[in-house]
């Protein structure tokens, strides 16, 4: 497939997304600020380490609390996005 093609599919399948995300009140209207927050947030849900959380990271503690590990939590989510590339509609 060409990169264009790649790219209308995966608009295709994420613009329902976007569009929610863009409805909120809390949300850029732009798609790469959207991208960005939604990139920063996952990073800071992984690497940062809180002493309230008993010096976890948010995501460590997540799934300590679900009596998971973290590799299982990434597996699962990693299911859940491949269900959705499959067919478009949210787990959830």
């Amino acid at each position: 497939m060409t990169k264009q093609i790649v790219i209308k599919l995966n608009e295709k399948k994420f613009r329902p997304l976007i569009n929610k995300l863009k409805a909120s009140e809390r949300i850029s209207k732009s798609d790469s600020e959207i991208v960005g927050k939604i990139l920063f947030g996952a990073h800071m849900l992984m690497s940062e380490k809180l002493p309230e959380l008993d010096n976890k990271t948010r995501i460590e503690y997540l799934m300590k609390k679900r009596d998971a590990t973290f590799e299982q939590g990434i597996l699962y989510m990693s299911e859940l996005y491949a269900k959705f590339i499959k067919t478009g509609k949210l787990p959830f």
